[in-house]
């Protein structure tokens, strides 16, 4: 769990909040670097814990199998069903920015290897943008717990994603909520934020790594062309996360040091 010794991880637990108003988002991310391509993706799909827990421990075999030609028709049905909603994003961006032996730093992580600096902001940005969208179109919700792949980040960078979910982003989401009026969900707080291990050979999966599995499916068909769904939105954040690491020239890049 990011954060887990902490008093704030501590004190946010204390306080359990009724199923109604709990929203369960996972994540997950492929990538595919090559020396002239340099391809992310990320999902997230969020449903409230009322809903998505009776689904995953009573009705397994209704979800949809990633192999199946028409498994974006087939989770969009689940989300629907589930008052839930995706956010898919896909970057595709200049290897001449996303440096794979470059490494990045700020105040609070001594350093980052680029690659992990694209990872965190892509996430960030998808997590948030799901909350809007349900803000728009799903039942109130007051608590967020955030599920993740397991990642090999640097203890210092976890804390930093934990801080920016449980910070900025329901500040940010606040903002938008006053913005357009959507007040059934302004005051959403993130209260966990935590990587879900893999699934043992043999052992049924618990509902969060089935939740991880279903955002891993999604990110598999991030580079393929997306037609309009009911609760599942694909986003090109080429230029969003482009942007960012630009930043990082501007502020001083470690580059890796010649033999």
């Amino acid at each position: 769990m990011v954060g887990a010794g902490s008093s704030s991880a501590v004190s946010l637990d204390r306080f359990q909040k009724p199923a109604d108003f709990v929203l369960y988002a996972f994540v997950d991310e492929r990538y595919r670097y090559t020396s002239s391509e340099r391809f992310l993706a990320t999902a997230c799909i969020a449903a409230h814990q009322s809903r998505f827990t009776p689904l995953v421990e009573r009705r397994r075999a209704n979800l949809p199998n990633v192999r199946d030609p028409s498994f974006l028709e087939a989770i969009d049905r689940v989300l629907y069903a589930l008052d839930g909603f995706a956010v898919v994003g896909a970057a595709r961006i200049d290897p001449k920015v996303l440096r794979l032996k470059d490494t990045d730093s700020t105040s609070d992580i001594r350093e980052m290897a680029r690659t992990d600096n694209a990872w965190s902001t892509a996430v960030v940005f998808t997590i948030g943008r799901t909350l809007a969208w349900l803000a728009q179109c799903s039942a109130g919700f007051s608590t967020v717990d955030v599920y993740f792949d397991p990642k090999n980040l640097k203890a210092d960078h976890w804390l930093s994603v934990a801080k920016a979910l449980r910070k900025s982003v329901p500040q940010v989401h606040q903002e938008f909520c006053d913005l357009f009026h959507f007040r059934d969900s302004r005051k959403a707080s993130i209260r966990r934020v935590e990587q879900v291990p893999k699934q043992a050979r043999g052992a049924r999966a618990t509902k969060f790594q089935v939740g991880v599995a279903l955002a891993d499916a999604l990110c598999r068909h991030a580079g393929r062309p997306f037609r309009r769904y009911r609760r599942i939105e694909h986003f090109d954040f080429s230029e969003l996360v482009t942007e960012h690491l630009l930043r990082w020239d501007v502020w001083g890049t470690k580059a890796p040091a010649k033999p």
